[in-house]
């Protein structure tokens, strides 16, 4: 018998503590208004939050610098930021994806996410930290693996795994004291330094 696929809830239920005179205020304010108490509510805490700066400097962020419709991103983003108190778990997170970058993100510097990995990754983040934690010290790339497995089995391309070592570049020219390239000056740098008057 087929199973209907689960729907993810488009709204959360919030339950809160509030004195009378709060709670009469709200009905107040909703019927002066004509919206539900939910809705006063709802407007509230936006308008709260986007008058919140977070970390500090000339241009702070708000929550809508956090927000992504990926639960992983979001969870991601607020995790690398000192401001918002990451947990060890969310270090833990992070470490993970800094590491394992190319599942995560466009490039080292970790400032793109990669959202289809994520969403793919991001449902079984607690497993791949946990295989992490067991092989690091003995396969560094076993849960890369996991991961590129995850990936090509949702049927998207994963990334080049096990990362390819870095070619290294070839040698720069020494220069001479006009600062061109001259593949025959001495290692010492300019000629002057050998004249000792």
């Amino acid at each position: 018998m087929a199973t209907e696929p689960k729907r993810s809830a488009k709204t959360d239920i919030l339950s809160m503590r509030i004195d009378p005179k709060t709670r009469f205020a709200i009905e107040v304010v909703a019927r002066y208004r004509g919206q539900s108490i939910s809705t006063v509510v709802e407007r509230a805490i936006m308008e709260a939050a986007d008058h919140a700066s977070i970390g500090s400097g000339d241009q702070p962020n708000t929550w809508r610098d956090y927000w992504d419709v990926s639960e992983g991103v979001r969870a991601l983003k607020i995790a690398s930021d000192q401001s918002l108190y990451p947990t060890y778990e969310d270090e833990r997170k992070v470490d993970l994806a800094k590491r394992h970058w190319q599942f995560f993100y466009s490039s080292d510097n970790a400032r793109f996410p990669r959202v289809a990995f994520i969403d793919i990754l991001w449902p079984r983040i607690d497993e791949f930290l946990e295989m992490w934690e067991k092989t690091r010290s003995t396969d560094r790339f076993a849960v890369g693996k996991a991961m590129h497995k995850a990936i090509h089995d949702a049927g998207v391309q994963p990334p080049d795994w096990p990362p390819k070592p870095a070619a290294k570049a070839p040698p720069a020219p020494a220069t001479v004291a006009s600062g061109t390239p001259s593949w025959d000056a001495p290692k010492g740098g300019d000629l002057d330094d050998e004249i000792p008057f």
